[in-house]
C-alpha cells in the first residue's frame, strides 16, 4: 500500500481525494489507516501526513471514516447498498467482463500468514521491532509473489473496475430520482443513506417553511 501514499503526497496539491470502497468500514479503511500510520512513522517529515484523532469515526469494530491532511476522506458503498459487491454488479447490470470475480480468500490468507511467519529480520531488534519488521518483510515478499499470479492480478483489477462501474451507475440512479437532484453537487460527500435523507428532509422543511420545534 505504501506507493499509493507517496503518490497521494506528490499529487494532493489543490485536490481533495475521496477513496471509494465496498465494505471498507470492515476492511479497507482499517488496513489503510494502519499502513498510513506506518508510512508516516518512516517519513523524515512526519507533518506531511496529519491525522486528526477527533475525526476518526468508529462504530464498534467498524472504522466508518477518517480524514487526513484536513480533507481526504473515505466513501464506503456498503453503507448505501445491501448485499455483496458481486450481487450489486448483477443488480446494476455491470458487464460480466468487468464484474466482481470469485477467489479463495482462505488460501490467500494462509499464504500471507506464512510469509509473515517466515520473514527473517536482521539481528539486534527488540520484540516489538521484530514483529514490525517481520510484517513489512513478509508483506513485501507476499505482494511480489502475488504480482506473478495471473488469477490474482485479474481479480484485483476487476475489484477496482467493478467498483468504478457500480459507483457510476449508483450515481446516475440516485441523481435521476426526482427531488434528489441536489446530490449532483458533492455526491460523494453524502457518505450514508441517512445523510441523504436528513438533507432531503431539511430542504423540504426550508422550501415549505416548516418550522419544527426543538426537542428538549
Amino acid at each position: 500500500a505504501l506507493p499509493i501514499f507517496k503518490w497521494i503526497l506528490d499529487n494532493e496539491s489543490h485536490k481533495i481525494f475521496r477513496f471509494v470502497s465496498y465494505n471498507g468500514a470492515n476492511f479497507d479503511n482499517i488496513i489503510l489507516l494502519r499502513d498510513l500510520l506506518e508510512y508516516r512513522n518512516n517519513l523524515d517529515n512526519k507533518d506531511a501526513i496529519n491525522i486528526d484523532n477527533r475525526q476518526i469515526q468508529y462504530n464498534g469494530n467498524q472504522l466508518l471514516n477518517f480524514k487526513f491532511n484536513g480533507r481526504h476522506t473515505f466513501y464506503d458503498m456498503r453503507r448505501h447498498l445491501i448485499g455483496s459487491l458481486a450481487s450489486n454488479c448483477v443488480s446494476f447490470k455491470v458487464p460480466k467482463k468487468y464484474a466482481k470475480l470469485e477467489l479463495n480468500h482462505n488460501e490467500i490468507q494462509h499464504k500471507y500468514n506464512k510469509y509473515i511467519r517466515d520473514a527473517k529480520p536482521e539481528e539486534g531488534l527488540n520484540d516489538h521491532e521484530i514483529q514490525v519488521k517481520k510484517r513489512l518483510l513478509g508483506r513485501e515478499a507476499f505482494i511480489n509473489d502475488m504480482k506473478q499470479q495471473e488469477e490474482l492480478v485479474e481479480y484485483n483489477n476487476n475489484d477496482v473496475i467493478s467498483l468504478c462501474f457500480l459507483f457510476c451507475k449508483y450515481y446516475r440512479a440516485m441523481t435521476n430520482i426526482k427531488g434528489l437532484e441536489f446530490l449532483k453537487d458533492g455526491f460523494s460527500s453524502y457518505t450514508t443513506i441517512g445523510k441523504i435523507i436528513a438533507t432531503k428532509f431539511k430542504k423540504h422543511c426550508e422550501k415549505n417553511k416548516i418550522d419544527l420545534p426543538l426537542l428538549t
